[in-house]
């Protein structure tokens, strides 16, 4: 058997929508891959269970991480072999994002079925799927734990670009995201409760300016 050259990890608070997740991840990545599942039974919100994702990933030693959302359908074949591809274009590539049925810019716009195409984007895109090197995230850390459930990825992000990391669209994977925008989620009112908290947070710690870009942190 070949040697995983990606870990993906899966935090969840539904094992059978994980475990479903997940074998059709690895039969379509077209690269090997391990797999850590998480579940946040005490319900402690996805932060701290990605943390020790994250870290139980970084002792396999690969050289690539896989977030991955319990909820997502990544049923396109090779979908993991084209975000590496995009990934490894530039060393100072640290983190990649395909298109998908989110609310984010510009992955919204992607669609099924379009040419492979590397865009390099200076603001945070959702993490429902993302690729990050083990160099990338030795060098920025974890995400902040004062986070629960939400606004950690951006957090991360705007953390990995003052240290001069980049990020990429992958237009050409789509992965569709079942709840996207929040229905059918049955623990809808717990995440409501987070988001707001996670909001709050993220407003203290970051200041914008008029194009988005960070300007400080409090």
């Amino acid at each position: 058997m070949a040697e995983p050259i990606a870990t993906i990890i899966m935090p969840t608070l539904d094992l059978d929508m994980a475990a479903q997740t997940s074998r059709l991840a690895k039969k379509t990545a077209g690269v090997p891959v391990s797999i850590f599942l998480y579940w946040d039974f005490k319900m402690r919100g996805a932060v701290k269970s990605s943390n020790a994702l994250f870290k139980a990933a970084l002792h396999m030693e690969s050289p690539y991480i896989v977030y991955l959302n319990d909820d997502t359908v990544p049923q396109q074949q090779n979908w993991l072999k084209l975000l590496l591809k995009g990934l490894c274009q530039n060393e100072n590539y640290g983190m990649a994002c395909p298109s998908g049925n989110c609310s984010m810019p510009p992955q919204r716009t992607g669609r099924p079925g379009d040419p492979f195409k590397v865009h390099v984007v200076n603001k945070p895109l959702a993490w429902f799927c993302a690729v990050v090197k083990r160099k990338c995230l030795l060098d920025v850390g974890l995400f902040d734990e004062r986070f629960k459930h939400y606004g950690d990825e951006s957090d991360w992000l705007q953390r990995a670009f003052r240290k001069g990391w980049k990020q990429i669209w992958v237009q050409g994977v789509f992965i569709k995201h079942l709840r996207a925008g929040g229905g059918n989620d049955p623990n809808a009112r717990l995440r409501n409760q987070w988001a707001k908290q996670d909001q709050r947070l993220y407003r203290r710690k970051w200041v914008h300016g008029k194009k988005g870009q960070v300007k400080g942190a409090k």
